[in-house]
């Protein structure tokens, strides 16, 4: 064992060091892996914490089991850290140049300034040079800022310190205006003028001096101008200004106002630079108004007084200063500059410096482990020990409040003045407070030469351990400890203590204690003390839990675990000594090393060491088990016996297996399997049981040989065994079990178990739905194969394995046509398919009422219940129309309008009406046979006669046109004029017709047909008209019309001719829709004054009354018939 030390010697400066003394040990711990000190290659290393830079010198010394060696060499100087920021403590600009000053800080070899001009870099220089003319800085008038850092071997990484921005150089000369630059008047002069080339915009004022006697003599002392002037000073809009020129004027504008500033940090007060002339903004200069100028800009905040000084005015005499001001703080606080923060086991302390004189307060942030700990702290610069300067700085203890527990702290600091608060300071270097946690009690083992000890680390502040040895009797001895982490830990370490005999007397008994030393060589508060263990020369104790077990015929497997006591000494092998029958068979010897395995046979009550006997006869058999050290064998060896057997277990057997609904209200799903078991038959009573869960093919398993214990029963087939198995992340699907039984003489696995159904089944997909007279029919797809995840840590295999299939499906319609309308579920089978995509189910939902539905919801069921649902939101009519009611019928001379009633109201674009067109005189239906009367629906109902959806709930129309020729069509259902009945039928999408609505009345369509021409319907509603032509059946000469109702028609009528001679008639029909065209003329009518027979017609009458009747043809020279009335006109 060893460990190491340093003693630090500091810079000539003096300059402290994480608060340690020139001379002071700091206690370190080799960080190297594998280091011995015995070649540059191997040598120790430990690393020193430092808080800033600094030049450090170093010696070592080693200490090897409580005695410290000679110290080595001085080695050194070396520099560690970067420096600190520099303190700006002066910078001016004036008309001819810049000076620079700032203090040094330690370590630095060199400090660099950087030069900008109205925030454009100019150049880098060397911090030799701190004054800079005007032409080193380009030689034009500006506003300059310098920024310094300092830089040592490890380089600059600090913060730069930067000024505020200086004006440096004059203003040139204004000029005047190219037009009108002075417009004289009686006692006053308009002045025009324009910005000088240079410092035009920076705190320029401009004042005017009068001449007279032709430049000769002055008159009066410069005047300001900034209080009248206007303009913007450009060549376009120049600068313009009135003032006083009359030979009398005392006017204050002659009055130049200039003033002193003084540092008033010091007493007394140092002069700060030379008078200043001041721009009077506002005042009238009495002591109720008086004047106001204001002064700066400065370049670092400072305490002031001022006073003042007039001259010019109509004499040009000047006045002594005033008396000085009260001082006046300007601007905020600098940064601070952190020289140290030191931890200790009682104090964490921040020592600074003060960058300028304004700060009568700091603000003190603290900071655990990159954390703000409330509150900032405040305090006063009175009560603050130093003066806050390189040899005296401030140092301030951080209050308890702000140290909640041991740890890693930094801080930073800003000034406060009477105008706030300035900018904070950079972060600190961290510094512990307080001592390390106890670490956790240790465990304590002999791994001969050494001790093993392994315990719970301490917080993080620790940066090496120590272990406390204290024997029965006798004085405690300290042994530094080389720490690793055990393996697969995050909180347990260890560490080999090789005893020292001179130390750790052989033989004795000892406890342990751990405790931690942090980077400042504070040590911590100690651990529990380990068990005793005993250093010596003795043999162990006897092993202990010697379990012999028989789990395979003609075998046997020995556990158990090390001895209570190693007697000093490890362990170096077992000795088993084996009887059958209580007759030794011989001693088998096993090495300790060979029976360890880290993770698996560890000698200890969770893994004990395991020794496995093949080709043993059967029969009683007993093992005696006995430890070995150096010292020698275990004084009481362990006996322990067992029965090996030939016979292995039989097959176990799955009873009986259900699955159930999965669980997710956890986040996982999880899943529960019940089944029944019986015992193998024959192989001895079962020790343990283990399933494995495979798909549905048998082929793989997602897991493989997972213990469960079965309760209830004996596990015969009148009472099995009954076990509840919970298995999560495996998903709803189909599977296969199997379970195995171990019994003392072997282990044996029962063949598969019935397809088991865990969970529901996938949420099925409704890829097509259509309709029809009785039913609405669902193709429905449902996945067929389902993937388990892999899951690793839960032992189970990614694969795939079958899904569940609905056994029923339940499905919600929604019809769509109507008001009050309630949903309609059914539960039913799928008549085909299997639900893949190219064989879906086929699933038909019977529907009485006939109407359009939409699926509102379809789910698939198996025994665990019901799937995640699918819809189908597009209507499907299904099921019969109603037979149309309240048939009104309209006809005019193109076509009849049939209105009617049918529910439901069915989707116009899919429905379609089959109608009937019946003679009213025949009786018969002359419906088109081509189209079987369809009429499909129409968007032109004035010239397709096709089905429209009428103006009222339910309410629709059919347009019929005649077709005029005899020759019915789709487009033109009514033959011809004439009168007509009709009946009508809905007929949906689905293929639902209704029956036939009773006939509508008679309805005249177009116009009446020619009087004569045969078989053609004719209702002449409104009667015939009679037209009577002179002449022959040729002539156009119309004499008469007469006009007779239907009833007149069918008798006799007496007709007055106008004129006797030859005449011949034609009739016409007339209609509800108009008249029709003659009838064939007749020969001719001849009409005499006495009577006359002629072929076909008969004339009979006196005078120029004469009566028209229809009798037989009579043929010429035939013999006269007798005289019959007429029925009819014609």
């Amino acid at each position: 064992m060893w460990g190491e030390g340093s003693w630090i010697y500091l810079t000539e400066s003096a300059f402290k060091l994480n608060s340690v003394p020139e001379g002071e040990k700091v206690r370190g711990n080799n960080s190297r892996t594998g280091a011995d000190g015995k070649s540059n290659s191997s040598a120790f290393a430990f690393p020193y914490p430092y808080t800033a830079a600094a030049k450090l010198w170093f010696k070592v010394t080693v200490v090897v089991g409580g005695t410290r060696s000679a110290a080595s060499a001085i080695y050194g100087p070396i520099v560690v850290g970067t420096p600190a920021t520099p303190r700006i403590t002066s910078a001016l600009g004036g008309a001819s140049g810049a000076t620079l000053s700032f203090t040094a800080v330690p370590s630095a070899v060199k400090y660099i300034v950087t030069t900008s001009k109205d925030g454009t870099p100019l150049n880098v220089t060397d911090a030799t040079q701190q004054a800079f003319t005007l032409a080193q800085l380009g030689g034009e008038p500006g506003e300059f800022t310098f920024s310094v850092v300092a830089e040592n071997a490890n380089g600059a990484l600090s913060e730069a310190a930067t000024t505020g921005k200086l004006v440096v150089g004059s203003p040139g000369a204004p000029a005047w205006a190219a037009t009108n630059p002075i417009v004289a008047s009686i006692g006053t002069a308009r002045l025009s003028w324009t910005v000088p080339a240079y410092n035009a915009k920076i705190g320029t004022r401009y004042y005017v001096q009068l001449w007279r006697d032709n430049g000769a003599t002055k008159f009066g002392g410069l005047v300001a101008l900034e209080s009248t002037q206007t303009g913007e000073g450009t060549v376009a809009a120049p600068f313009t200004a009135t003032i006083n020129i009359t030979a009398s004027t005392t006017d204050q504008d002659t009055i130049i106002y200039r003033a002193q500033l003084y540092d008033a940090t010091n007493t007394p007060a140092v002069k700060l630079g030379d008078l200043v002339v001041l721009n009077v903004t506002d005042g009238s200069g009495t002591d109720a108004d008086p004047y106001v100028a204001s002064l700066g800009p400065f370049a670092q905040p400072v305490r002031i007084t001022v006073a003042i000084q007039a001259s010019g005015g109509a004499g040009g005499s000047t006045t002594a200063l005033s008396a000085q001001s009260n001082a006046a703080v300007v601007g905020l606080p600098l940064v601070p500059q952190i020289q140290g923060l030191d931890g200790s086991k009682t104090e964490l302390r921040l020592t600074w410096l003060k960058n300028d004189t304004t700060a009568t307060a700091y603000k003190i942030a603290v900071f655990k482990a990159g954390t703000l700990v409330s509150p900032v702290v405040d305090v006063l610069s009175s009560s603050l020990t130093g003066a806050g300067t390189a040899a005296s700085p401030f140092s301030f203890a951080i209050p308890a409040a702000n140290l909640p527990e041991a740890n890693r702290y930094a801080v930073k600091v800003a000034g406060v003045n009477a105008n706030g608060a300035g900018p904070w300071s950079a972060l600190s270097e961290v510094a512990l407070y307080g001592v390390p946690t106890a670490p956790g009690a240790p465990a304590v083992t002999l791994v001969d030469p050494s001790v093993r000890v392994v315990f719970t680390k301490s917080d993080t502040t620790a940066t090496k351990h120590s272990a406390f040895l204290k024997p029965t009797s006798g004085a405690e001895v300290e042994v530094p400890l080389a720490v690793k982490a055990v393996t697969g830990s995050n909180t347990q370490l260890f560490a080999m203590v090789a005893p020292d005999a001179s130390e750790l007397p052989q033989g004795g008994t000892y406890t342990l204690q751990v405790a931690a030393y942090n980077a400042n060589d504070d040590l911590g508060s100690r651990s529990a003390a380990s068990a005793a263990f005993q250093l010596g020369t003795v043999a162990p104790s006897a092993p202990r839990a010697v379990m012999p077990t028989a789990p395979n015929p003609l075998a046997a497997v020995v556990t158990f675990q090390a001895p209570a006591s190693t007697g000093g000494s490890p362990i170096t092998s077992y000795e088993v000594e084996l009887f059958l029958d209580d007759d030794s068979t011989g001693v088998k010897q096993f090495q300790a090393s060979t029976l360890f395995v880290a993770g698996q046979t560890e000698g200890s009550a969770a893994r004990p060491f395991r020794i496995t006997f093949n080709n043993l006869a059967p029969g009683p058999w007993t093992f005696v088990v006995t430890a070995v050290n150096k010292n020698g064998r275990a004084a009481a060896p362990v006996t322990a016996a067992i029965t090996v057997k030939t016979t292995p277990p039989t097959r176990p057997a799955i009873a009986s297996i259900t699955g159930a609904d999965s669980d997710d209200s956890s986040g996982t799903i999880t899943q529960t399997i019940s089944l029944s078991v019986l015992k193998p038959a024959m192989g001895g009573a079962v020790t343990g049981w283990t399933f494995s869960l495979r798909n549905s093919a048998k082929n793989f398993a997602f897991i493989s040989n997972r213990a469960f214990t079965p309760s209830d029963g004996d596990g015969t087939s009148t009472d099995p065994y009954t076990a509840t198995l919970t298995i999560p992340g495996i998903p709803d699907g189909v599977y296969t079990v199997t379970v195995a039984a171990t019994t003392a003489t072997g282990t044996n696995t029962s063949v598969y178990s019935p397809p088991v159904v865990l969970g529901t089944p996938p949420t099925p997909s409704v890829v097509g739905v259509t309709g029809s007279r009785t039913a609405i029919t669902l193709s429905v797809r449902v996945p067929q194969a389902v993937t388990v995840p892999a899951n690793a840590a839960a032992g189970i295999r990614t694969g795939t394995t079958t899904a569940s299939q609905p056994s029923i499906f339940t499905v919600t319609l929604m019809p769509t046509l109507g008001t009050c309308l309630r949903a309609l579920t059914r539960r039913v089978r799928a008549q085909s398919g299997n639900g893949a995509n190219a064989t879906p189910y086929v699933v038909v939902v019977p529907v009485t009422a006939p109407n359009e539905y939409t699926v509102q919801a379809a789910t698939g069921s198996n025994v665990n219940g019901a799937s995640d649902a699918d819809d189908y939101p597009t209507p499907v009519a299904a099921g019969i129309p109603g037979t149309a009611t309240g048939l009104a019928v309209v006809a005019n001379n193109r076509m009849a309008n049939v209105s009617f009633a049918s529910a439901p109201w069915w989707t116009a674009t899919d429905t379609v009406a089959r109608v009937k067109v019946i003679n009213c005189v025949t009786g018969v239906d002359e419906t088109s046979q081509a189209t079987g009367g369809v009429l499909p629906p129409t968007t032109d109902p004035e010239n397709v006669p096709f089905l429209v959806r009428g103006s009222g709930v339910n309410q629709w129309r059919a347009h019929l046109r005649s077709a005029g020729n005899n020759s019915p069509t789709r487009t033109n259902p009514v033959p011809r004029a004439g009168c007509w009945r009709f009946e009508l039928a809905l007929i949906n999408v689905a293929g639902g017709e209704a029956a036939m609505s009773a006939q509508t009345t008679n309805i005249d369509v177009g116009i009446p047909h020619q009087v004569g021409a045969p078989t053609i319907a004719q209702n002449a509603a409104n009667g015939y008209r009679v037209r009577i032509f002179s002449g022959p059946a040729n002539s156009n000469t119309l004499v008469r019309t007469v006009g007779y109702t239907p009833d007149q028609a069918r008798t006799v009528q007496n007709i007055v001719m106008p004129t006797t001679g030859t005449n011949s008639v034609a009739v016409r029909a007339v209609g509800a829709n108009g008249a029709s065209a003659d009838s064939p003329r007749s020969s001719f009518i001849a009409l005499v004054a006495r009577r006359r027979t002629t072929a076909g017609r008969r004339l009979t009458g006196s005078g120029q009354e004469e009566h028209l009747s229809e009798g037989s043809p009579v043929e010429a020279g035939a013999a006269s018939q007798p005289k019959r009335r007429s029925r009819h006109l014609l």
